[in-house]
């Protein structure tokens, strides 16, 4: 234990009250701020956008301040778990789009959200598919890849125009 630790292990606690939080269990809640937390409807005739996009953004505005002060502390795993969910679905989504724009034949460049990094940048053609992956036949086989061909989830790559 270092010293440092030592010392505040070892330090005598008041006896009384003192900074002891409440025997209930529950702390107190901060007070939100001023113009931290507003209506969708007082939101949105703030700044005078009566559209979806600014409904959006206030009742998003609506919605952190709750988490941030606490409110919603009972329901955080829910809420995690349903951003998670509608994460998964959209990247899937975006997944699949773009796994259609792809042919057996099609010329491709690796994006920068490829791993190992070398394989950035990296051309090659795309000869197959192995579930949701496309196989690419590399032009110049590298890195641990010798015979040339890899598994690359469609996100991570262009079309090169030929």
């Amino acid at each position: 234990m270092s010293k440092k630790k030592r010392r505040h292990h070892n330090r005598q606690r008041p006896s009384g009250g003192g900074n002891r939080r409440p025997s209930s269990g529950t702390r107190p809640r901060p007070e939100p701020r001023s113009g931290q937390l507003t209506s969708p409807a007082t939101a949105g005739a703030q700044s005078g956008a009566s559209d979806q996009s600014g409904n959006a953004a206030a009742q998003l505005q609506v919605m952190v301040g709750l988490i941030t002060t606490g409110t919603l502390d009972a329901h955080l795993g829910t809420l995690q778990a349903a951003i998670s969910k509608r994460h998964q679905d959209r990247r899937r989504d975006a997944s699949n789009q773009a796994a259609a724009q792809f042919q057996i034949g099609d010329r491709v460049a690796l994006t920068e959200g490829i791993r190992p990094l070398y394989l950035q940048g990296a051309t090659g053609t795309v000869t197959g598919w192995a579930h949701h992956n496309a196989i690419v036949h590399l032009d110049h086989p590298t890195g641990r890849f010798p015979g040339g061909e890899i598994r690359c989830p469609p996100l991570g790559l262009r079309r090169l125009i030929d």
